[in-house]
C-alpha cells in the first residue's frame, strides 16, 4: 500500500537551508544525507526521500509508512518553520503522525510556528 507526503515547496534562503540543515539530526533519528542538490532522509539511496534545495517539480515523496516516514515529516515541519513549504499533507485524513512529529520536534526546539501548524494539522484531521 502506498503512502504519499506531499508539501507545496517555497525558495529555500541561504539562512532558511543552513538552519534545518543544523537543526535536521537533533530532531531526526533516520539517517540523513546532504547532497549538492539537497536533503535526502532514509537508510539507502533506493529507500528514501528528498528535498530539493532549489525546487523545481519534487513535491511530494512516496513513502510507504517505512520507519523514516515521521523523521521526513519532521524535515518538512522544520522546512514550514523558516519559510521553505507550506500546505503540508498525506494521503491519510488521520494527521495523528504529523501531530506527533510536531510535539517531537517542538519539544527539542521550540517553534515559532508551532500553534500554527498544530492548528492546521487538527483542521486537515477528519
Amino acid at each position: 500500500m502506498g503512502y504519499t507526503v506531499s508539501w507545496e515547496q517555497l525558495p529555500f534562503s541561504d539562512y532558511s537551508y543552513n538552519n534545518v540543515l543544523i537543526l535536521l539530526p537533533k530532531v531526526i533519528k533516520s539517517q540523513c544525507k546532504v547532497k549538492p542538490w539537497g536533503i535526502v532522509i532514509g537508510p539507502t539511496d533506493d529507500s528514501c526521500s528528498c528535498v530539493e534545495r532549489y525546487p523545481t517539480m519534487m513535491t511530494y515523496s512516496k513513502t510507504n509508512r517505512d520507519p523514516y516516514t515521521k523523521d521526513f515529516m519532521k524535515l518538512l515541519i522544520l522546512m514550514v518553520e523558516y519559510g521553505a513549504a507550506q500546505n503540508l499533507r498525506h494521503d491519510d485524513t488521520d494527521m495523528t503522525i504529523y501531530l506527533e512529529a510536531l510535539e517531537e520536534v517542538h519539544a527539542i526546539h521550540q517553534l515559532g510556528s508551532y500553534y500554527m501548524q498544530k492548528a492546521y494539522f487538527s483542521s486537515l484531521t477528519k
